[in-house]
């Protein structure tokens, strides 16, 4: 009756097989009430042996019982401690690794590479099979650290692709010497942990991008803010040159071409006005496109008569390819009359005796502009920034 509820059917199975000559092969261990009359029950370690007869019955049964509470104290002490210590260790998402250098293999707890099995041990060249092909000289100098017993802590950072997923994970290595041969004083077992940083090194790289991203934004809007005092001075150009020929000329005609040129003009001026005022299209690196159906090639010859009435250069011709009457495109107009606008400007301005001709073709489902001169050109450096 002094024993433990849970425990006396135990205790007296194990007698009953004691009297038979079944003596077990290992102690066994039960609860007893404490002496001092406490709640508590104080562990016991049981072992026995037994007397027989001639007949070979058992006639003597001979136990010895040792206080083993403290033991199991402990026990239970480090139990308690290894399970707080895996729930931490799951809870961050880390891994606890060993290596032993004289077997070479690696035991891992709450592994990933082999989905969580503890007792699995790997070699380090299975290891590096699940190594990104970029780190597999870093991830093979760890392993040659190790194995050449180096008596210092160090840290890698390497990519592993967990089988669970097939992704890259970036993980953060730590490792430092644990046990050491008391003879040699080599070491001969490493521990370490690894942590999936995954996370935080992607949002590193997204900040790195966005810090990229906001000073090339603010590049172009300075080279946007430098550019337009060109750009509106074309558009401007024409619209008070043609303005004062309206007034010198008495032919109704031309009169209403000149009232064409400066309305194309102005709408033109009116769009680089609002692209200054709105500089978030520059923040974000697009430019807005406003579609719709119009006439290229009646915008084209509108273009070249722009043009036209402003040369004053006699040694340069002016020449226009226009090779159909009509050439309905979708585009934003503005947008390709000003890009066309910038080309035969820079030609104009730096041809000095030749030709500058425009023009343009039909090439498979879309259109091709073409500048031709015969002024210095653009250097190879230029062309590349202005076609990017």
């Amino acid at each position: 009756a002094r024993y433990h509820p849970d425990d006396r059917e135990f205790l007296l199975n194990t007698m009953a097989e004691v009297t038979k000559g079944n003596i077990p092969d290992h102690p066994i261990c039960v609860r007893k009430k404490c002496n001092d009359g406490s709640k508590e029950w104080m562990y016991l370690e049981k072992e026995f042996s037994c007397v027989k007869n001639k007949e070979g019955e058992v006639v003597t049964i001979i136990g010895t019982h040792k206080d083993v509470t403290d033991r199991h104290r402990m026990q239970t002490l480090l139990e308690e401690s290894v399970r707080r210590m895996g729930f931490a260790i799951k809870s961050a998402n880390l891994v606890l690794w060993e290596f032993d250098v004289n077997s070479r293999q690696l035991k891992s707890y709450n592994e990933p590479l082999v989905h969580f099995e503890d007792t699995y041990l790997m070699l380090s060249d299975e290891f590096l099979r699940y190594t990104h092909p970029e780190e597999i000289a870093k991830t093979n100098s760890m392993f040659e650290l190790m194995k050449d017993r180096k008596d210092e802590p160090f840290t890698f950072q390497i990519r592993l692709k967990y089988p669970a997923d097939s992704n890259w994970h970036y993980c953060m290595v730590v490792g430092a010497p644990f046990v050491k041969d008391d003879k040699t004083g080599q070491v001969i077992k490493y521990v370490g942990l690894r942590r999936d940083i995954t996370e935080m090194t992607l949002i590193n790289q997204k900040l790195e991008e966005e810090k990229i991203k906001a000073q090339e934004a603010d590049r172009l809007k300075s080279a946007f803010l430098a550019n337009m005092s060109h750009e509106i001075r074309t558009p401007l150009n024409a619209i008070v040159g043609f303005s004062n020929l309206l007034e010198e000329t008495k032919d109704e005609e031309e009169k209403a071409k000149f009232v064409q040129l400066i309305n194309t003009n102005n709408e033109l001026l009116l769009q680089l006005i609002n692209d200054i005022l709105d500089l978030s299209k520059i923040e974000s690196g697009v430019m807005d496109l406003h579609c719709e159906e119009f006439d290229f090639a009646k915008a084209f010859q509108h273009l070249y008569d722009n043009f036209k009435e402003r040369i004053k250069n006699p040694a340069v011709d002016f020449i226009c390819e226009n090779p159909y009457k009509s050439c309905m495109l979708y585009a934003d107009s503005n947008r390709i009359l000003q890009i066309q606008t910038n080309f035969i400007t820079n030609a104009l301005k730096y041809t000095h005796k030749g030709f500058v001709k425009m023009s343009y073709q039909c090439v498979d489902d879309g259109l091709k502009l073409m500048v031709e001169d015969t002024g210095i050109g653009i250097s190879k450096e230029n062309q590349e920034r202005i076609f990017e």
